[in-house]
């Protein structure tokens, strides 16, 4: 995953976002997590 950041992006800092989800749907993205099926960051929105 760094390396297809590193290419697309010049950087492999740069943060990748999975999923995002709306805070009244916080267990469903824990759950999401926790199953380890997030391959990067996943956002809760405001």
């Amino acid at each position: 995953m760094r390396a297809i950041v590193q290419d697309r992006y010049g950087s492999p800092d740069v943060p990748v976002v999975d999923r995002t989800y709306a805070l009244d749907e916080v267990p469903d993205a824990i759950r999401y997590v926790e199953d380890e099926h997030a391959r990067a960051k996943v956002v809760i929105t405001v």
